[in-house]
């Protein structure tokens, strides 16, 4: 087949993705309205200013969306369309990651905390991950600890070849 005619048929195949609405991971979403209801202070952690240049982002600029990560998928297109078509899409990535740090030097100094709180670096990784960040929360050694005792002789059943509900404490081990 020509060139041209991959190029159409792939662009057939995915005209839907242009036309669909994009949508926020209920994570996100759950993330956000959190960030909504939580009063930054000089003792935020740095996700918790991260969250709240984000709602600022999404509710501003962003039009409702993340910043954009600036990548794109692997395609059939000769190298300077992909390439200049790449382009596009890091230079909104900049745009986006110089409004998202402004944002997090302004909510870092309007709460006492230093310009310099979050780095750059954090700022672009939480950039390219805001539209898959997900908060897993877990007990702390201290309450694992404390959990029920754990009897060996009970976590692996050999006949049963599955394994019996146990203490996340043996992941702390394992991880």
């Amino acid at each position: 087949q020509k060139e041209s005619e991959i190029n159409f048929e792939e662009a057939l195949s995915n005209a839907f993705r242009a036309y669909a609405e994009p949508t926020l991971d209920e994570d996100l979403v759950a993330i956000l309205e959190q960030a909504r209801a939580r009063t930054l202070t000089n003792t935020s952690t740095q996700f918790e200013v991260l969250c709240g240049a984000l709602v600022s982002f999404v509710d501003g600029e962003g039009g409702g969306l993340p910043p954009l990560t600036g990548s794109i998928p692997d395609m059939h297109s000769d190298n300077p369309k992909y390439i200049a078509l790449q382009k596009v899409y890091l230079a909104k990535a900049a745009q986006d990651l110089a409004v998202m740090q402004g944002r997090v030097v302004e909510l870092s100094t309007s709460v006492g905390l230093p310009t310099d709180y979050v780095s750059v670096e954090k700022v672009e990784l939480f950039c390219r991950q805001a539209w898959s960040i997900k908060v897993l929360k877990t007990r702390s050694i201290g309450e694992e600890y404390a959990a029920a005792t754990i009897d060996p002789d009970l976590l692996w059943d050999m006949a049963q070849e599955e394994l019996i509900t146990q203490s996340p404490l043996l992941w702390y081990v394992g991880l």
